[in-house]
């Protein structure tokens, strides 16, 4: 078992799993997939602004869109080092106070209590997030780190996603964006009280 000691708050969404289609660069994934990259499959956003409209402000929120739409609440986590790059990536927007991943990681909580499903490596862009299996990278992983992806087509273990990320970095063919390492951990309406603080 993974202990979430050590990772900060960066967000919710409320996201459907993502089927992968039956295509060659979606060898090797699972059926289904969790992920918070809006690039995959669409969510349940909080509001109609494209830079900021995945990203709910609280776990209420994202509950509360998750319900009835076949949707799961998934927050996602960082530990410092990959804090760190985002920040940086955002400290070249300006006043970024608009955005809920900036409000999070500037006024840090510890990851919220939940299942933890696993590790996905992401890129940020534009208010956005890549992923990593947009450019079939879990070939790669498995090819030359070794590195399989478990039943919902995230990593294991925090060496693990830090390998891939470093691996997607040093790909100069990808999108120019820094990859990171991010926990995704899934929450119910039984660990959140009325005024959306998690038990």
């Amino acid at each position: 078992m993974i202990s979430d000691a050590g990772f900060m708050l960066a967000g919710f969404v409320a996201a459907p799993r993502w089927l992968p289609p039956e295509a060659p660069w979606t060898a090797l994934l699972p059926p289904s997939v969790a992920t918070v990259s809006d690039c995959l499959t669409d969510f349940v956003s909080a509001d109609d602004d494209p830079l900021t409209a995945p990203w709910h402000l609280n776990l209420a929120s994202a509950l509360a869109a998750s319900r009835g739409t076949g949707t799961h609440a998934l927050s996602m986590n960082l530990a410092a080092p990959e804090t760190e790059v985002l920040l940086e990536t955002f400290g070249g927007w300006g006043a970024a106070d608009f955005h809920p991943l900036w409000r999070r990681l500037t006024h840090p909580v510890a990851a919220p209590t939940g299942v933890g499903l696993g590790f996905e490596v992401v890129g940020f862009e534009s208010g956005r997030l890549h992923s990593w299996l947009c450019n079939s990278l879990q070939r790669d992983a498995q090819d030359n780190l070794g590195i399989i992806i478990n039943q919902l087509g995230l990593l294991d273990t925090l060496d693990q996603v830090r390998a891939v990320a470093a691996m997607a970095n040093r790909d100069t063919s990808l999108e120019d964006v820094d990859w990171v390492a991010v926990r995704i951990i899934e929450h119910s309406d039984d660990r959140v009280g009325l005024d959306g603080r998690v038990s």
